[in-house]
């Protein structure tokens, strides 16, 4: 009695911090979307549940692929992949390329995991391609200045291509840290959800037809300074903000499955 008493709260925290989650995305609240999925994929994770155990429509727990742009921003070097490929890494989704340029990425995982890969992939697109206009200026002052001291000086793009890769590195540090601080804590579980979640995936393709080909070695950009400069911004990225101002201590996170 005093179990199911626990799991009914496990279940009515869970739901709404999942309608706390929609409300923030709808509001564009970067930090809030961000923490209120770390909070439900903690739970999740904990007590062994899925999105399905807390009222989800069972359609909107199965695999689906939906397509994105790999080219929205003027600056080639495939950063738009790399950023799309990190994110699905470490949210249960698998992304491809495919078309004449390989411009367009297909993204594939359950329907809450996809949509939280496309909201992330678009808010750090954004901010890091403005970030990065800040330090080409900051990286041209130094040069001014005689701090830095090179015969080649890149010009925006091509300072921004190697930034933006740097980024993706950096992230990709970061949520591994955040992976490997969870399956730690929760190994049997995150296990359980891996290997599951792998298996749906597998089925979905053979159910799709889908064949793979090879894939591409992505230009890690030439300005060694800024792939450097981005790469420590991209590993100080806060993706574990707190929801709210009473609720500071919550930092850990996961996986919505």
């Amino acid at each position: 009695m005093e179990n199911n008493s626990k799991m009914e709260k496990v279940l009515d925290t869970l739901r709404k911090l999942k309608a706390f989650y929609e409300s923030a995305k709808k509001n564009d609240s970067e930090g809030e979307v961000e923490a209120a999925a770390a909070q439900i994929n903690k739970l999740l994770i904990k007590y062994n549940l899925t999105m399905e155990d807390i009222g989800e429509k069972k359609e909107e727990s199965q695999i689906v692929k939906e397509k994105v742009s790999g080219m929205n921003y003027a600056m080639r070097g495939w950063w738009e992949v790399k950023l799309t490929n990190v994110l699905c890494r470490f949210n249960l989704c698998e992304s491809f390329t495919y078309g004449r340029h390989y411009d367009t990425i297909l993204i594939v995982g359950k329907k809450e995991n996809v949509e939280l890969v496309k909201w992330m992939k678009e808010t750090f697109a954004k901010r890091y391609v403005a970030i990065s206009k800040v330090r080409y200026k900051e990286y041209k002052k130094k040069i001014e200045e005689g701090i830095i001291y090179t015969h080649d000086v890149p010009t925006l793009h091509r300072y921004q291509r190697s930034y933006l890769m740097g980024v993706c590195d950096g992230l990709a540090r970061k949520l591994q840290e955040i992976k490997d601080e969870n399956e730690r804590q929760y190994a049997q579980q995150v296990t359980a959800l891996v290997v599951n979640n792998k298996a749906a995936l597998q089925q979905f393709y053979q159910s799709e037809g889908m064949r793979f080909g090879r894939g591409y070695q992505m230009n890690a950009g030439s300005c060694s300074d800024a792939r450097h400069k981005g790469y420590t911004d991209g590993y100080k990225a806060n993706v574990n903000r707190p929801v709210g101002e009473g609720n500071k201590r919550n930092k850990v996170s996961g996986y919505i499955s």
